[in-house]
């Protein structure tokens, strides 16, 4: 957290002391703590701003992973509205060079960004889908706009977070009406709104305090997850950019000799998606 607060050549250190003790924990067989990761929040859309603050060069190289909130902002623009009310964005947003054409334009090649869609700054997907007008918890768009935000999360190569309560729609009931002046002695301003008390089914909440459309995207969010574990072109393949418009975003997944294609329709109309056999 405020990552760039932290001077690079500090980060390279602490960065160092994680590498070391999770090696010499890995070396003794241990199975827990081993993997020595580190992910920088710096709180911003610019990707720049981002690669200059906390990632170094490939030369000289300072962490490998920050959260992408680039392609978090152009996706929930996309399928739902930003904390700013912007909502409708085109699907081809996604491919835009601030966004998804960072990874390539902007960052060096030893990084891996995190792709969260919530965190504890950020409003929940289902107050922002209620505050742009586009669907409440009581429709079905509500809970698809969540699956293909999850799918769009699902496919990107790097690690991923899911903050908790998005498994299951959790929402602030009547937050996206709420207009205060007094939001942060009533603890509902924008950046600490989402930091309610987790809804763990089997530990916080029993089964039947869930409806059936959150256990539903529970079981999908599941579904994904085992996806992405069984087909490695999703988490680790290269990204290929096939085509966009304003409803329909196409990206070819590749890993080794596996290829997926990942294609998206936005819109309530189903449409055609021909993939051209000189592609593969």
């Amino acid at each position: 957290d405020l990552a760039y607060q932290v001077p690079p050549s500090a980060l390279q250190e602490i960065k160092s002391a994680v590498d070391a003790a999770s090696a010499a924990r890995s070396a003794i067989g241990e199975n827990c703590g081993t993997l020595g990761y580190l992910v920088a929040e710096i709180f911003s859309g610019n990707a720049n701003y981002i690669a200059s603050t906390v990632y170094g060069s490939d030369s000289n190289p300072v962490l490998d992973s920050a959260f992408d909130f680039p392609v978090r902002y152009a996706t929930v623009g996309v399928l739902g509205a930003e904390e700013s009310g912007l909502s409708g964005r085109p699907a081809s947003t996604l491919g835009d060079s601030w966004s998804y054409g960072a990874h390539d334009l902007t960052y060096p090649d030893h990084v891996l960004p995190n792709l969260m869609l919530g965190n504890h700054d950020l409003v929940r997907l289902g107050d922002l889908l209620q505050r742009g007008r586009i669907a409440a918890p009581g429709d079905a768009e509500y809970w698809t706009r969540h699956e293909l935000m999850f799918m769009v999360q699902a496919a990107y190569s790097g690690p991923i977070t899911r903050y908790y309560g998005e498994e299951i729609g959790d929402e602030l009931p009547g937050y996206a009406q709420r207009v205060t002046n007094n939001c942060a002695n009533l603890g509902l301003c924008d950046d600490h709104v989402a930091r309610t008390s987790a809804k763990i089914l089997g530990v916080t909440v029993a089964q039947e305090e869930l409806s059936n459309d959150q256990h539903a995207l529970i079981a999908f969010h599941q579904e994904l997850m085992d996806l992405r574990s069984l087909y490695p072109s999703l988490s680790h393949g290269t990204r290929q950019h096939l085509y966009s418009d304003n409803d329909l975003y196409v990206d070819l997944k590749t890993w080794d000799d596996e290829e997926i294609v990942f294609a998206m329709n936005v819109s309530d109309q189903s449409a055609p998606v021909q993939i051209r056999d000189d592609l593969f």
